[in-house]
């Protein structure tokens, strides 16, 4: 049987372990933002970060 995108996702996130939370709230809806990848750091001085919310589509960058 095959896998909903939901099943898929939740397992590799799982595997993965969960997106670091930043502490700041998303500027649209309030919810808390976390980093889109823990490893990646913009080329900007002060270096930033991506960050995103898992509530609403908003995308934007940190300083680190």
């Amino acid at each position: 049987m095959l896998k909903s995108l939901e099943e898929h996702d939740k397992e590799r996130m799982e595997a993965y372990g969960q997106p670091k939370r930043t502490g700041i709230a998303c500027p649209v809806c309030g919810e808390e933002t976390v980093e889109a990848e823990t490893d990646a750091r913009l080329v900007f001085y002060p270096p930033r970060i991506d960050i995103f919310c898992i509530s609403c589509p908003w995308r934007g960058t940190c300083l680190v």
